[in-house]
Order: C-alpha cells, then sequence, then structure tokens
C-alpha cells in the first residue's frame, strides 16, 4: 500500500468515530481535512506529476501529529455554540463602525482593478500579478489594505452577532455581510479561489457555532440567501478554475480542484527530506519576518533558493514552517498555536469578540490545509493586539456597566 493513504486513514478513523452530533464543527474540519487526503491519493496513484514525488513514512507521521496538535483544541469551540452571547456594548458598537469603514475603503479602492472581463481573457496574466505590490507599503491606502484583509473574517462573526442579540438591524446586518464578502472580491483581480472558498468555509462554521441562538426566521434567512451566494460564489471559483487549468499540465479540470485540496500532502515529504533545518541560516525570514527582523519574498522561491525540489507549491502552513525554520522549531511553532487555541477554547465569556477568535481560528484551520506560505506580518500581530485589548476594555465596561447599575 502507498503510504500516501496514511492521510485520509488517519482523518477518516477520527471522522467516523467521531461524535459528530456533539462537536459539529469540528469534524466539519476533519472531513476537509479527510477529503483532501483521499485527494491526494488519487493525484499520487493516477497523475505524473505527483506519482514522481518522494514519499517518507517519517515525514507523513511528523506531518499528522503536527495538524492534530493544531486541530484537536478546536473540538472544544463547538461548547461555546451552548453558550448565550452576551449583549452589544458602545465598544462593541464602535468596533463594528470600524471595521464596516476600513474594509468599505478596502472594497471601494480595490473594485477598479476587479474585471470579469478580464478573468475570463487573460487570467494567466492576472495571476501574474499576485507576484506584484498593489500597494506601497508607506501608503494610507496600502496599509487600509493589509489591515481590512487581516479583518476579513471579522464581519462574518460579527454579522452572526448582530443577528442574534439585534435582529431588527438589517441595514447593518446587511452591510456586515457586504464586507465580509470584500476580501473575496478584491482578490478577484488576481483571480484567487482560496478567499472564495474561505469565505464559506467560515460562514458555514460561524453558522454551526450560533445557530442554535438564531431564530428561526433569521435561519431560514441565512439559508435562503446564503445558498443563493454559496452558488454564485462556486460559479466564481469553478470558471477561475477553468480558466486557468484547462490548457495545463493536469489531463482535465477535476484533477486541478483534486490537485487545490490534496497537493499539500503530496508535496509535504519532499520538503521534510530536503529541509530538515530550513532554507536560510537565518530562521523566520520566510514565515515571521516580525519577529526576525528580516524577510524573505514568499513569491518565486525558486528563483531565490537553488533547491532540487519545487518550492512554490502548498505544502500546508506546517509545510512552510518547515522549510523556513526546520522540523525543530517548527514544532515550537506549532505547539504554541495549539496552546493559544486551547486557551480561546477556555475562554469563560461568550461575546462579539470571543465570536472573532473562534472567526480566526476557523479560517486558519482553513489556511492551514492551503497555503503554501503562512506569513506572521506586524499588521497581524497589531489587529489581534487591537481585538484583545478592546475585549478587555469591554469587559471593563460591561463590570462598570453593572456596579453603576
Amino acid at each position: 500500500m502507498n503510504i500516501i493513504f496514511l492521510y485520509p486513514i488517519f482523518f477518516g478513523l477520527i471522522f467516523f468515530w467521531g461524535n459528530k452530533k456533539k462537536y459539529r464543527v469540528y469534524y466539519l474540519i476533519i472531513l476537509m481535512y479527510f477529503l483532501a487526503g483521499l485527494s491526494s491519493v488519487y493525484l499520487v496513484m493516477n497523475v505524473d506529476n505527483f506519482s514522481r514525488l518522494k514519499l517518507d513514512a517519517y515525514a507523513i507521521s511528523y506531518h499528522l501529529i503536527m495538524l492534530i496538535l493544531l486541530l484537536y483544541p478546536l473540538k472544544s469551540y463547538d461548547r461555546f455554540s451552548l453558550r448565550e452571547l452576551e449583549t452589544p456594548t458602545t465598544v462593541v458598537d464602535k468596533f463594528t463602525y470600524f471595521i464596516i469603514a476600513i474594509i468599505i475603503i478596502y472594497i471601494i479602492d480595490g473594485c477598479g482593478d476587479v474585471s470579469f472581463n478580464a478573468i475570463i481573457q487573460d487570467v494567466h496574466g492576472l495571476r501574474e500579478d499576485v507576484t506584484k505590490s498593489f500597494y506601497q507599503s508607506s501608503s494610507f491606502i496600502g496599509y487600509i489594505a493589509y489591515i481590512a484583509k487581516n479583518f476579513s473574517a471579522v464581519p462574518l462573526a460579527l454579522m452572526y452577532y448582530y443577528i442574534i442579540k439585534r435582529p431588527n438591524s438589517h441595514i447593518l446586518i446587511i452591510v456586515l455581510f457586504i464586507c465580509s464578502l470584500g476580501t473575496a472580491f478584491v482578490e478577484l483581480r488576481v483571480a484567487a479561489r482560496e478567499y472564495i472558498m474561505k469565505f464559506l468555509f467560515v460562514a458555514v462554521c460561524m453558522y454551526l457555532i450560533c445557530y442554535r441562538q438564531i431564530s428561526k426566521k433569521w435561519r431560514q434567512k441565512i439559508i435562503g440567501y446564503g445558498s443563493v451566494v454559496a452558488i454564485i460564489v462556486l460559479i466564481v471559483f469553478l470558471l477561475i478554475t477553468f480558466l486557468r487549468f484547462e490548457d495545463s499540465k493536469y489531463t482535465n479540470t477535476i484533477q486541478s480542484l483534486l490537485s487545490y485540496f490534496g497537493q499539500g500532502y503530496a508535496y509535504f515529504s519532499e520538503a521534510f527530506l530536503e529541509y530538515p533545518n530550513g532554507m536560510f541560516e537565518e530562521k523566520g525570514t520566510l514565515c515571521f519576518p516580525f519577529f526576525s527582523g528580516g524577510g524573505h519574498s514568499v513569491f518565486n522561491l525558486d528563483e531565490q533558493v537553488y533547491s532540487t525540489i519545487t518550492l512554490n507549491v502548498f505544502r500546508t502552513s506546517i509545510g512552510s514552517w518547515l522549510q523556513d525554520c526546520g522540523w525543530a522549531l517548527t514544532v515550537f511553532v506549532t505547539c504554541c498555536f495549539s496552546i493559544l487555541f486551547y486557551f480561546i477554547g477556555r475562554i469563560r465569556r461568550f461575546n462579539a469578540f470571543s465570536l472573532i477568535y473562534i472567526a480566526w481560528v476557523y479560517e486558519f484551520s482553513f489556511s492551514l490545509l492551503f497555503f503554501f506560505n503562512s506569513t506572521i506580518t506586524g499588521t497581524k500581530i497589531l489587529s489581534i493586539i487591537v481585538v484583545v485589548w478592546l475585549d478587555l476594555l469591554n469587559s471593563s465596561y460591561r463590570r462598570k456597566s453593572i456596579v453603576t447599575n
């Protein structure tokens, strides 16, 4: 038996033996990883480009251990669905308006670069632009763009929050929904697919977390309108996929879709064998430039580093950490994230900021499987610090209100 089968066997056993009624979102994530494993099996067994890859049992075992260390803490997040959400405060309202403002600026500024005609006529040219910077980092709009992308999952969390706590605020809820689609829409300028799928995934996960507290009327609206939006964005996803890969090395579009889901598993072993100590002498310059004090471009790695393997492919986030830091430091990074996710699951409060933390983690669990590089920038760190600070401020404001009353 080909050792690539270890991936679907591992996640398949977890999924089929788990309590899927009690832990709906957790096992939805496990199902996604299981299907990715099946895709990797098909690719390795049937596609020449993948059948020649080096596979290693130790590498796959290491990969699976790192993945489950990151995913297992998410199991406790399903318990949030049983808790009652706290009512909004002025802190939450003002933060909501701030998020809406920066994302609307981002959408208005970026929508001029979005052209479905360009996607149809020259999707490969648009993909080349993904390596270019649309904004100068020193410009105001550049900072707005970076911040807006880091907050891309936040409007979804806030939308569900207001559906539960202020179901009559229809305009605010609609605006938040539009903002939640902002990054997926703007990044169509480079024919990016991952933001489309990430939006759908996080939207479903957050619905499953919140649905017990959503009124029947709003559930029907979410299912009805959400289904229409899901169909539209899936059509866009499939259109981009077909146009990108109709003349590629893949024999058909189906294989390109399977590659999107399964290549991270197929490519991981090569990186483990080739770079046990990382690609660069200085660790963290690729994925953690904020901490290392320097950085390499995440694109065109093949042009920066001499290697016997292809570098610009998806290897899951763990694979990108491995290439950057080596296997030992990757264990440390994985444990740090795992501990962070564990403590988020232990939060006693259930408020708007709790939902934001959960949405961010679910967004990460999607990116963990699909992105070829997970870069932790200073802007991301700052965004997280701001939300944590506002969460503490919100708790202080609530305690003062209780004392005053």
